[in-house]
């Protein structure tokens, strides 16, 4: 997801300096430069009343503010280029945005969870590391019963012993990066 991120908002931001421009050729500079500011002050109020934490503020603020900046430059920008289908590509970059397609997904994963199972091995990679992380979600939940928990925690020995033998460098790699050290011997 991280690299769509990176090239959802590198398209983006081409496509409103792209848009600026042409917005400041066809209604001028102060129009564009108008409207974008505009955007941005109700992003920023957007941000500002969206999260209640104070710490989280500024940052969601800042965020708000510089993608309805975009926006209102790809408002002025799209219709003398693209005309009565600016509104469709706005919609589009819209749904496409990763958060928006993010939460998608995860709404999608929680209808769609992976089943528990005692043979780990019939299960593909993907399913495989998406069932490690449902067990996590599980545990953390403090009302799950003892009997519960006893259970989660041995599917996940048997999920770990699997992505082992799968790919044993992956998993030592991926134990080295989680923080997790041989016993030291004496």
């Amino acid at each position: 997801m991280r690299a769509y991120r990176t090239g959802w908002r590198a398209l983006v931001l081409v496509l409103a300096v792209g848009a600026g421009l042409v917005g400041v050729g066809d209604v001028g500079w102060l129009a564009t430069v108008g409207t974008s500011v505009a955007f941005a002050c109700l992003g920023a109020l957007f941000g500002f009343s969206w999260i209640e934490e104070p710490g989280h503020r500024p940052r969601v603020m800042a965020e708000c503010a510089v993608w309805f900046g975009v926006a209102g430059l790809l408002i002025v920008g799209l219709p003398p280029v693209v005309g009565a289908w600016s509104l469709p590509v706005l919609l589009v970059i819209g749904v496409s945005c990763p958060p928006l397609l993010q939460l998608g997904l995860d709404q999608w994963r929680k209808a769609h969870p992976v089943v528990a199972t005692d043979h780990p091995v019939e299960l593909s990679d993907r399913d495989l590391v998406r069932r490690w992380r449902q067990t996590t979600e599980e545990l953390s939940d403090r009302s799950v019963p003892p009997a519960t928990a006893l259970r989660l925690v041995e599917e996940r020995s048997s999920l770990l012993d699997e992505l082992e033998r799968r790919d044993p460098a992956k998993f030592a790699d991926w134990l080295a990066r989680s923080g997790w050290r041989e016993p030291q011997e004496r």
